[in-house]
């Protein structure tokens, strides 16, 4: 399974009707979306998935984040109005993996948030990555089916 795979992003080679692309000009997803990759991004999906991939318009533009429900001392509480956090799938995932990160060089990406629903702004749901058919000719064959 490929990693897109695993997020269930799925390969398309001809864009779905009502979909539109859009590009992705960092490694901030990888290895599901990789710079110079198309999101394949569904307008008509903008309800809040937690641990999906939005496109949000924010002031500098469009950016497709990861939106999950903050946790620890950003966590909504009861009563409280649900908030988010926008982050990127490639980031280190504890303080010694920040501190490899930045001792080799590695970019970092960091989060945004919290914000409330009102202040966020989804253009759709990521459901897929564009695979042209010029590099879909280059994927390996699927299996050959069993004989029957």
């Amino acid at each position: 399974m490929t990693a897109a795979a695993s997020l269930g992003l799925v390969a398309h080679f001809d864009l779905p009707a009502g979909c539109h692309l859009h590009p992705m000009p960092d490694d901030m997803h990888a290895p599901h979306l990789r710079a110079g990759e198309w999101a394949v991004v569904d307008p008509a999906c903008r309800e809040i998935e937690p641990g999906a991939l939005y496109l949000i318009e924010q002031s500098n533009g469009p950016i497709v984040w990861q939106v999950n429900t903050p946790a620890g001392i950003f966590a909504s509480r009861p009563g409280e109005r649900p908030c988010w956090m926008l982050t990127p799938l490639n980031r280190p995932r504890s303080p010694e993996a920040l501190d490899e990160w930045l001792r080799t060089g590695r970019a970092v990406f960091t989060s945004d948030g919290p914000l409330c629903r009102e202040h966020m702004k989804a253009l759709g749901k990521v459901v897929g990555v564009y695979v042209p058919l010029v590099e879909a000719a280059s994927l390996p064959a699927p299996p050959s089916a069993p004989p029957a």
